[in-house]
């Protein structure tokens, strides 16, 4: 069995000019079949952040302008789930671009907001700000579930380990 993470400073990331300190974001360190992945901003991007292979390396862009306004902890799932992108496609970055599938985008929130549960250790209160951070975007692409949906998904995959995010097997955090 492959051990997935990725490697990222998401408060150098995303608070580049202050030093590094646990208290100003949340540090998420993974790595995706052993090696770091690039971090960079690109406020050209039309989203909050993506994941691709640039120049044959797996790459997490974030667009700083679209993030900032958001709770750290949610700029760390923003970060979280396009990790996850990466950690399922890890070596064919040509089917990574095939990846317009609603039960890929759910499966990144899955593992994004576990990420954050085991490796951070957020709390169910962090969780729940993550989650309602996405209650009223009405799935504003066609691959990703209505707000209140995708809310009660993210937040049931916190409290369980089950790989449905059913209520069985909870995790020891969600109660």
């Amino acid at each position: 069995m492959r051990r997935s993470v990725l490697a990222c400073l998401l408060l150098a990331l995303l608070t580049p000019s202050e030093s590094h300190s646990q208290e100003h974001g949340f540090e998420l360190t993974c790595l995706v079949q052993g090696e770091p992945t690039d971090v960079i901003n690109d406020n050209s991007i039309n989203t909050p952040a993506l994941a691709e292979y640039r120049n044959g390396k797996r790459t997490i862009v974030v667009n700083p302008q679209r993030t900032e306004g958001l709770p750290p902890v949610v700029q760390a799932f923003v970060v979280a789930h396009e990790c996850a992108h990466l950690i399922q496609s890890p070596s064919l970055p040509a089917a990574f671009h095939e990846r317009i599938d609603p039960e890929r985008e759910r499966t990144a929130d899955k593992i994004g907001i576990r990420l954050l549960r085991d490796q951070l250790k957020i709390s169910l209160a962090q969780a729940q700000t993550v989650a309602a951070a996405f209650r009223n975007t009405g799935g504003a692409l066609p691959v990703y579930l209505p707000g209140p949906a995708r809310e009660n998904w993210i937040l049931s995959c916190f409290k369980t380990q089950s790989m449905d995010c059913s209520k069985k097997n909870q995790s020891p955090q969600s109660r």
